[in-house]
């Protein structure tokens, strides 16, 4: 389903190509969208649904491991948030032409990882998440090219949003993964305290923590456990379902209690393959 905050999303074609400059060690690419569409993706109504869109990024690159990071500064205050993953990363190439389009993520829905975990992520809006908690976002890329493995930033600012400065590709001992860093952050965000937070992404992650029991998650240092948010959940199979290529398709409704309420939106998308949120409640996997 198409929310408000979908409209002005734009397809790049010849005739509305992004503006690139290159320098010797670097590459600034642009996206052609209306300024307010950015500002409205980059306004953080929920900080944590912002940490939640970069911690799926990492999911649906096969990371196993998952960490939200925080750092403080000399008053107590948050200094700087950072997401790592030991997932494949965004090799140059995929990096260039997601950041330039909006609207085309390269993770389409119900289309599967390289694992052949379902993905999340579409519309590639979950960078611009990033810009709502703090003003200057650097992401640092390392993947396989071949028998190398290769690294790489990219930086951002929301002064300029819709403008990435990318490095060049370097050789690195480094292993796979994605590290993206927050800083100059806007707030300190008390929903983002340790008292509150692992809980909401455990009701956030639940079913796809359970779907791959070898996926850690951890916040602030803390272990996230879909099962210490879960009172009660019951699997209700429903009839099948027929795909677009004429396959049968196993459709099982959760009807999860949580622990705590759980304040959300309802969204509907039936969409195969993709764990889907019903309401507070329920929740939808098909496979």
């Amino acid at each position: 389903m198409e929310s408000p905050e979908d409209e002005g999303l734009v397809a790049m074609t010849d005739s509305a190509a992004p503006i690139t400059t290159d320098t010797p060690d670097t590459k600034t690419v642009s996206v052609m969208v209306q300024a307010d569409h950015l500002e409205r993706l980059s306004s953080a109504r929920d900080p944590l649904i912002a940490i939640a869109e970069l911690v799926w990024n990492g999911l649906d690159a096969d990371a196993e491991s998952v960490s939200v990071e925080f750092a403080e500064n000399g008053l107590g205050g948050l200094e700087t948030i950072t997401i790592i993953d030991d997932g494949h990363g965004l090799p140059y190439g995929d990096g260039l032409n997601a950041f330039r389009n909006l609207g085309g993520s390269l993770k389409l829905p119900g289309h599967r990882s390289a694992r052949g975990r379902f993905q999340h992520g579409q519309l590639g809006k979950g960078r611009f998440r990033a810009f709502g908690l703090g003003s200057h976002v650097r992401w640092e890329s390392t993947y396989r090219d071949g028998a190398t493995v290769l690294s790489y930033s990219i930086t951002g600012n929301r002064e300029n949003l819709g403008s990435f400065v990318f490095t060049s590709p370097q050789p690195t001992l480094q292993t796979p993964g994605m590290r993206v860093t927050i800083e100059n952050l806007r707030a300190n965000f008390r929903s983002l305290d340790l008292s509150v937070a692992p809980a909401a992404l455990a009701r956030i992650f639940a079913l796809y923590l359970q779907q791959y029991p070898n996926v850690r998650l951890r916040y602030a240092g803390t272990l996230v456990d879909p099962v210490s948010a879960v009172d009660r959940m019951v699997d209700l199979p429903l009839e099948p379902a027929t795909g677009d290529d004429g396959r049968t398709i196993t459709v099982t409704l959760t009807v999860i209690e949580w622990q705590m309420r759980l304040l959300s939106k309802v969204r509907v998308d039936w969409v195969p393959g993709r764990i889907v949120e019903l309401g507070p409640h329920l929740q939808s996997k098909r496979s």
